[in-house]
């Protein structure tokens, strides 16, 4: 005959509903001070527990009625309790032959019904305690104080087969709510778990009110405690229900003497009063019959501060699948124009669990001192924070530019199916004013090891009507062995201003793909801008390409000195260090050669393969910049042979400027390595760039002509004319038969363009010459050979130039570039002979 009806549900509470008011009663307690900063320096005291009354069923045993809890659902209201028995006999008490009874304290009986997880057999051995728990639907307008419990025994002895043990109505001084500062244990058998609830913080955010709760529990008893699947509500006092969102992930497992923290989230509507709010924690039963279940309630306090709002400096504590994680503001850059402020912050995160995580698709919003919110341009996705490496995003955001502060960088959790409300998961307070720029360099971890990043330095070179923009992206290894070379990209920006993407071209310097502990290693990221284009400030956004599509961010960068080219004294060599194209390049000579409307400036080099094998040497691109600050472009003949190791090469440098040019000691050269879509160019290919320049300030003209015939220099050759005899074969024709000694140098292994000299006969007001090849390819006798006592006969044709021929002559001899001659000798000649009559 036993009274009590055995059956499950499941409590449906939705995530945001409106209860009638509680009376002054249920909410006696949380008449505590809600000052916080008390209570969070106070030690927190016990909670002496909520029972109601105890009946004795023996001169040793009882029954003790005790957590009487409200569970609320949209559409009625159930009453949740807990009988607590106690054997003290030496016998086993059939614990079915009791039942309790809910009764309105007007009048009315409700149906109560046994907790489907309340042991079945209902037996509470000798010396031992059992909890029975129990519900009931009752009125949604009923207070506690409305209520009466009753225990029954079924007595087939007694009158109607039932006897009271005992009745109990609940006063207004009965208190289920733990009180602020206090803690309270939750026991359950050999369970005892020690829980504490924090001052809450809050935080208004367009209209809501931002909740963040942080539950402790601390298992104080001698085993391993296995959580209940718990569910958090708040309850205000005018009845608004507001279900939490909880950072523990799966059902916790704490041991003896731990303490886990868990953090609550949610939003309520900002014109709800939040003094009085309680906290309900709900325990979920598994299995098919399983029901939510009203364990302990809790008086909400709030923090007096902004204890939302992670301060400058500091960081934030969340967890992430059940990891613990922390967060903080790295760098704040703002970049303030007259019709918006650009924002980049960097936020650094650091797992301080064991395993890696992959953190939810957060979405990041700045907001101001009004409340309006600003989206954040996170590119990442799919972020995994891995044990040990602390891993940097970077968001960018616009703002108008009369926006005050103060800024809160909003990181909002989204909505999912764990989490049916979207919340803010985490805030950091943003201070414009000391707001920094972005670093000239910075220690970047990944799962290779540590490095050293930073942009080491930015020249500006010309390029046609536009100026090149090279940054220099050093990386360096920090580690005591080897690691791979970041795989990196980069978004560039000038003053403030954004570069497209396909605007940007980024180069690896060395063919390599791993770095020696202490190495180093660069990268070039390099754009066009007009060359009246001016700016004062260079930021890189960083990143490294992990794998497919996916990038880690490296961090933003900053450089305000923007350099021309090295300057390199010509006394010294330009060195060119890169592995695998080790090279040297010396200054020997400048010249200007004249033409008929304009002259080519020249200026000549030793190039040297400093590879340990033989090598096709660097491709080179060079300018002239006049004293007037103008840039010419230049010719270069790369060499396209291959050079053997510490081997040697002629290259030469040359532009056609006009006559009025005066190479007067200002000319400079700027001279560096070829590039070409993005690789090092080869020496027949079409470079679209050129980088790691130098400058060769160039001295005057050094061209000095010599009065005798001896030892004519021209790289790399020396020419002395031991005779020159002139024949008149005709009034249009001389021959001129030249005995000479022309000495080759060996200070060049690869020549890779021939010699040329002009022989002019010079008089009378006119000039005739002839282009003579030094070491022809045909053998045919016409050409200068190297030699001693050579002779070459040279055949000058003019129409005048019988009459030159006998008023006297001069001879001069030219070295020759691209019809553009350079004065070597000259000498006045007067004898000479005409054919026979």
């Amino acid at each position: 005959m036993k009274k009590i009806a055995r059956t499950a549900g499941t409590a449906l509470i939705a995530g945001s509903m409106l209860l009638s008011p509680l009376s002054n009663a249920a909410w006696s307690a949380a008449a505590s001070s809600n000052a916080a900063t008390t209570a969070q320096a106070q030690t927190p005291q016990p909670f002496a527990g909520t029972k109601l009354k105890t009946f004795m069923i023996s001169a040793k045993s009882y029954v003790q009625v005790k957590d009487i809890f409200f569970q609320y659902d949209n559409n009625s209201k159930k009453v949740f309790f807990t009988l607590l028995v106690y054997n003290g006999d030496k016998q086993a008490i059939d614990f079915t032959y009791y039942y309790p009874e809910v009764y309105a304290a007007s009048g009315g009986k409700f149906t109560v019904q046994e907790h489907p997880d309340n042991k079945k057999s209902g037996i509470v051995e000798p010396s031992m305690t059992e909890e029975f728990i129990y519900y009931a639907n009752i009125n949604p307008s009923l207070d506690y104080t409305d209520l009466l419990f009753k225990i029954q025994k079924i007595d087939f002895s007694a009158p109607g087969y039932t006897r009271l043990i005992g009745q109990a109505a609940v006063t207004a001084s009965y208190q289920n709510s733990v009180p602020s500062k206090h803690y309270y244990i939750i026991r359950k058998g050999n369970d005892k778990l020690k829980t504490y609830l924090q001052p809450g913080s809050k935080l208004a955010v367009s209209g809501d009110n931002q909740i963040r709760l942080r539950f402790e529990m601390e298992n104080v008893g001698y085993m391993t405690y296995t959580a209940p699947n718990l569910q958090f509500y708040v309850l205000t006092k005018a009845g608004h229900m507001v279900k939490l969102t909880s950072d523990l992930a799966n059902q916790a497992r704490i041991q003896p003497g731990e303490k886990v923290v868990v953090t609550l989230s949610g939003a309520i509507k900002s014109s709800i009063d939040l003094n009085g709010t309680k906290l309900i924690v709900h325990a979920v039963s598994g299995g098919e019959q399983g029901i939510e279940t009203p364990i302990a309630l809790y008086n909400l306090v709030w923090d007096t501060g902004s204890g939302f709002i992670t301060g400058e400096n500091q960081k934030a504590q969340l967890k992430v699948s059940d990891v613990d994680m922390e967060a903080g503001i790295e760098t704040l850059y703002v970049d303030r124009t007259e019709t918006q402020n650009e924002w980049t912050v960097t936020l650094k995160w650091t797992n301080k669990g064991d395993s890696a995580v992959t953190l939810p698709k957060y979405k990041y919003e700045l907001m101001d001192s009004r409340g309006v919110r600003y989206p954040v341009d996170v590119q990442e996705a799919d972020i995994q924070i891995v044990p040990g490496l602390d891993k940097e995003i970077i968001g960018t955001v616009v703002t108008p530019p009369t926006v005050n502060g103060p800024f809160t960088l909003l990181v909002r959790y989204p909505k999912e199916e764990t989490n049916p409300a979207e919340h803010v998961a985490a805030a950091f307070r943003l201070n414009a004013e000391q707001a920094t720029g972005p670093v000239e360099g910075k220690r970047y971890r990944n799962e290779y090891g540590l490095y050293q990043i930073g942009i080491s330095r930015v020249e500006r070179l010309p390029w046609g009507d536009e100026d090149l923009i090279n940054a220099y992206v050093e990386i360096e290894n920090l580690g005591s062995t080897s690691q791979v070379i970041p795989q990196i990209k980069a978004a560039l920006k000038l003053n403030g201003i954004s570069v497209n993407e396909q605007d940007v071209t980024i180069l690896k310097l060395e063919d390599k793909i791993m770095l020696g502990a202490n190495e180093k290693t660069s990268y070039v990221v390099s754009t066009k801008v007009p060359y009246t284009y001016t700016f004062n400030e260079l930021t890189l956004n960083l990143s490294e390409q992990t794998s497919g599509e996916a990038k880690s961010t490296i961090g933003l960068f900053r450089a305000d000195e923007i350099s021309p080219a090295t300057s390199v004294s010509i006394g010294s060599k330009h060195t060119i260090n890169a592995v695998g194209r080790r090279a040297s390049l010396e200054f020997l000579n400048t010249f200007v050669f004249e033409g008929k409307d304009d002259d080519l400036l020249y200026a000549e080099f030793k190039y040297t393969n400093d590879e340990n094998r033989s090598k096709t040497l660097p491709a080179l691109k060079a300018y002239f910049k006049a004293s007037d600050g103008s840039y010419i472009e230049a010719g270069i003949a790369n060499v396209k042979a291959q050079v053997k190791t510490k081997g040697t090469a002629h290259l030469a440098a040359k532009a056609v400027v006009p006559k009025t040019f005066v190479s007067d000691g200002s000319v400079e050269l700027i001279i560096g390595e070829a590039i070409e879509n993005g690789q090092y160019a080869k020496p027949d290919g079409t470079p679209d760039r050129f980088i790691r320049a130098v400058s060769f300030k160039l001295p005057k003209n050094q061209n000095v002509v010599k009065e005798e015939f001896v030892d004519l220099a021209f790289r790399p050759y020396k020419l002395t004319v031991h005779n020159a005899f002139a024949v008149l074969t005709d009034a249009t024709n001389v021959r001129l038969d030249v005995r000479y000694t022309l000495d080759k140098t060996a200070e060049f292994n690869v020549m890779e363009t021939g010699r040329k000299l002009y022989v002019e006969l010079a008089g009378n007001n006119l000039k005739y010459g002839k282009t003579v090849e030094v070491e022809p390819k045909q053998d045919d006798g016409a050409g200068f050979r190297v030699g001693t006592e050579q002779e070459v006969r040279i055949e000058i044709q003019g129409q005048n130039i019988g009459s030159l021929i006998y008023s006297g002559f001069t001879v001069n001899i030219y070295e020759e570039i691209d019809g553009y001659k350079r004065l070597l000798g000259s000498k006045r000649q007067i004898s000479y002979q005409v054919p026979a009559p």
